[in-house]
């Protein structure tokens, strides 16, 4: 049963009265593709619709001035964020943009400063009513993934579960693409070419440090990028809950922020597109290549990359420019930064065993190592196909295709309808460009 990964009561609840108030303040329009009525954020000039997905013009382009006040504010800022980044490679503290203090890694983060690292962060909520149970298989398939398939050194892998790792198990779970196989009274499995093992992680690998709180969240973003240089090659993959906030700055074109939910958001807040764009895509320099795997709710724009490529189900692309109308710059320093979410920002993704029979995975990493596993050296199209397609078959227990399979899933509207999502800090043929991490 699919279960999709959302926000507390309590914070759904605060949602709904900030969103009567807010709207309140603001103005409507008509959506220009279905016509149901749309509430316009402050200073919005477009708006998408939720329901068709249209893009709705609600005011006129913004003047010539104000356009250049708004580059020559951003390019002033990505100055002051290389400084900072110069700053705090030399120094134990500072701030950023957003007013948090900016510390330098713990001594329990890897120094390993190899061309292939990454950041995985799987966050189950242990013991709350939106607990997840898929998040740490999640982490443990994409490490196996990394290390055993794409040459990433165990040494360079960065791994925020912490105390929410499942101690003294007897069984050693394995989650396997294609099957699946509890492994029971410790008996092993010697098929390691199609298996990811969960293993307990080395004690420093479950101090305090690793335990993914918004601080620690934080620092291991900084930790990815620090010092990186033409020729590195990056992941950051993120297993829990994301949310969409009310957009204070109006520069998201359907008024709402996206975020990710650390395990401490409740009481310190939630990690905003805004600053996840700062930290992690904005200082990749020329050479560098960043790809972000996010398997949470209303993932779609949340590293609020440039670039969003809408894909039909009958194959064709285009790519949507969701630049800021304040002209701030959202791209990279040269580099380049890739996002495969799990679904649209209007849309849940899902902590299901649909995918892997018994076992809880999150469907956008399951879906994201089989399409690696079945065809090595994909595109990025193909990839984004083969992703939509596994859970479009999850949801219909039907793996099969044709005309009669598709009149199925429009009648029935059988479970998972996530989408995986694609954005880029630049535009480019999805279906020639080579999928390398």
């Amino acid at each position: 049963m699919a279960a999709p990964r959302r926000e507390s009561p309590r914070a759904e609840c605060e949602a709904g009265r900030e969103t009567k108030m807010w709207s309140r303040r603001n103005k409507t329009a008509r959506c220009s593709g279905c016509d149901v009525l749309l509430v316009v954020p402050p200073q919005a000039r477009a708006i998408r619709c939720a329901v068709c997905l249209a893009i709705t013009d609600v005011g006129s382009p913004q003047d010539p001035v104000r356009q250049a006040m708004g580059f020559l504010k951003s390019v002033v800022m990505n100055i002051s964020n290389g400084i900072s980044s110069l700053n705090s490679s030399s120094s134990s503290s500072g701030s950023s943009s957003h007013g948090y203090p900016i510390t330098s890694p713990p001594p329990s983060f890897p120094r390993v400063r190899g061309k292939k690292r990454a950041v995985l962060v799987g966050i189950s909520y242990v013991g709350r009513r939106y607990e997840l149970k898929g998040t740490v298989n999640d982490v443990n398939c994409m490490r196996y993934l990394l290390i055993e398939r794409l040459g990433f050194p165990a040494e360079g892998i960065l791994v925020l579960t912490g105390k929410e790792v499942v101690h003294g198990s007897p069984q050693a779970l394995f989650v396997i693409v294609g099957f699946n196989s509890m492994i029971k009274d410790g008996r092993q499995n010697h098929d390691r070419e199609h298996s990811c093992l969960m293993q307990p992680y080395a004690e420093e690998e479950r101090g305090p440090y690793r335990v993914p709180t918004k601080e620690n969240l934080r620092m291991a973003m900084r930790w990815l990028v620090s010092g990186c240089e033409s020729g590195d090659s990056l992941v950051f993959h993120f297993s829990g809950h994301g949310v969409q906030r009310l957009d204070p700055s109006g520069d998201e074109v359907d008024g709402f922020d996206e975020a990710l939910c650390p395990l401490d958001y409740e009481a310190n807040g939630t990690i905003v597109d805004d600053e996840i764009n700062e930290t992690l895509v904005r200082p990749l320099p020329r050479g560098v290549k960043l790809h972000a795997l996010v398997d949470a709710c209303h993932s779609g724009t949340v590293l609020d990359l440039p670039y969003l490529c809408r894909l039909s189900r009958a194959g064709y692309y285009q790519w949507e420019d969701h630049s800021p109308p304040s002209g701030t710059w959202k791209g990279t320093n040269g580099g380049l930064a890739i996002l495969i979410s799990g679904c649209d920002d209007h849309q849940t993704s899902a902590d299901t065993s649909a995918l892997a029979g018994s076992t809880s995975t999150g469907a956008m990493t399951y879906s994201f190592i089989q399409a690696i596993e079945n065809e090595p050296g994909t595109t990025y199209g193909r990839l984004l196909t083969a992703m939509r397609s596994a859970i479009r078959d999850a949801s219909t227990g039907i793996r099969m295709s044709g005309p009669i399979v598709s009149l199925m899933r429009k009648v029935f509207n059988f479970g998972l309808t996530q989408e995986p999502q694609l954005s880029s800090s630049e535009t480019f043929d999805i279906y020639r460009k080579p999928f390398l991490l």
